[in-house]
């Protein structure tokens, strides 16, 4: 019945571009329903704790997919087969393991986190292994031109992780048992909607060969060094308001925050299915095609942050105050600084996935490590000083430096690249 339901459709391009938007919804939802039952049925306290330990397990998560997923598909030629892809993640996945237990350790030792804090931000992180596992299979579906079933089988097991966890936390009000109920249930839901119909687009041989592995991870080292940053950056705020500010500060930025990534994640709706069409423009050399997508997702993107903007000042806050029962409204200012830098990371993500298919893709490291140092140090001044205002213009000034580094890098590795073709 679960294949049936994957791969029986008639019109595979429309599926893709429908069930993949679902997908993207139902992510971006995750979080905010969670954090909304948290609220409601723990209090602002531990809103803020699940809030630092989902930001956390996305930066272990930078780790886990080791940007493999942009590379995975566009590899039109298949210089590395699934296996090969398989056996990488794998090894990703214990690395992201190993971290995760060596960061949450760190904060517990120290007496930073109590021993319950701790071990909610380990099952987090383990909930996030199980997606950046699951990337892998969705990877290999995508590259087969399967990208509707990918979205289908992570729409699936998204919802019944959300179900379980909101069902837990209004029977026990208890976070950290109701974090193991989603971790059983996101197993279980990659079991049967992912792992169990896979074949019916490739043989599972889970392959660990050193050579190919290593070949691999060299090729998106730079995807995954970019990835990783890109998480600090958009959270060093997080982290900062974690160290100097308190848990109900944390919540409250994280409730004006979520929006942001409705923009991160529209735009990412529309930039998913297009990634193969850009590598097989790009492997034309077509380039008026190529420019012309590029057009065209600049101004969709501009489009949605416009919008988003002009709908959070109108409304915003109230609804957000309705959905979190905390009141919000000395945070609208911040609310629009916010959702315009969640624009520039739409911008950001955007230019990295051009640079990645022409296959430049290290000379975004350079970008990544000025604006990650900058967040290193600049992160304590602006929350010290202006608390959640302060983690909003930080945030934004981030976001806006890296996606001007990354469209002057878009445009010159593309005109080097032509030059030295017509030599």
């Amino acid at each position: 019945m679960v294949e049936k339901f994957l791969f029986s459709t008639k019109n595979i391009v429309r599926s893709s571009y429908i069930w993949n938007t679902f997908s993207g919804v139902i992510d971006a939802c995750q979080s905010v329903i969670l954090l909304i039952v948290i609220t409601r049925t723990n209090g602002l306290y531990d809103a803020g704790v699940f809030a630092i330990a989902y930001a956390i397990a996305n930066l272990m998560l930078a780790i886990g997919k080791y940007g493999i997923r942009v590379y995975q598909v566009s590899d039109i030629k298949e210089n590395y087969i699934f296996g090969d892809y398989l056996g990488a993640r794998t090894v990703t996945c214990i690395l992201m393991l190993i971290a995760s237990i060596i960061y949450s350790g760190y904060g517990l030792v120290f007496g930073d986190y109590d021993i319950n804090k701790f071990l909610v931000i380990m099952l987090v992180c383990v909930l996030k292994i199980v997606d950046a596992f699951e990337d892998a299979f969705h990877g290999n579906f995508q590259q087969k031109n399967r990208l509707d079933a990918a979205a289908k089988a992570k729409s699936l097991r998204m919802i019944v992780v959300i179900f379980v966890y909101t069902a837990a936390l209004i029977i026990t009000e208890n976070l950290l048992i109701s974090t193991i109920f989603s971790v059983i249930a996101a197993v279980t839901g990659f079991f049967v909607f992912t792992f169990k119909p896979a074949p019916h687009i490739e043989k599972i041989n889970l392959v660990f060969s050193s050579q190919q592995i290593k070949g691999i991870l060299k090729a998106c080292f730079a995807l995954f060094v970019g990835g990783f940053l890109i998480f600090y950056i958009g959270n060093a705020p997080k982290y900062a308001i974690d160290y100097y500010l308190s848990e109900e500060d944390q919540a409250c930025y994280n409730f004006i925050f979520m929006p942001v990534w409705v923009i991160s994640l529209l735009s990412n709706f529309i930039f998913q299915p297009i990634m193969l069409r850009l590598a097989e423009f790009w492997n034309r050399r077509s380039l008026k095609k190529l420019r012309g997508i590029i057009i065209r997702q600049v101004v969709a993107v501009t489009g949605i942050t416009l919008l988003c903007i002009i709908g959070a000042f109108l409304i915003g806050i109230p609804v957000l105050e309705f959905l979190y029962a905390t009141g919000l409204n000395q945070y609208r200012t911040e609310l629009c600084i916010l959702l315009f830098g969640g624009g520039m990371l739409a911008f950001s993500q955007f230019f990295m996935l051009v640079v990645t298919v022409i296959r430049k893709q290290k000379m975004l490291i350079w970008g990544y490590l000025v604006v990650a140092i900058a967040a290193k140090v600049f992160s304590g001044w602006f929350i010290i000083n202006y608390k959640i205002m302060g983690a909003s213009i930080l945030y934004t000034m981030l976001m806006s430096v890296l996606s001007l580094i990354f469209l002057f890098t878009m445009i010159i590795e593309i005109r080097k690249d032509i030059k030295e073709e017509k030599k």
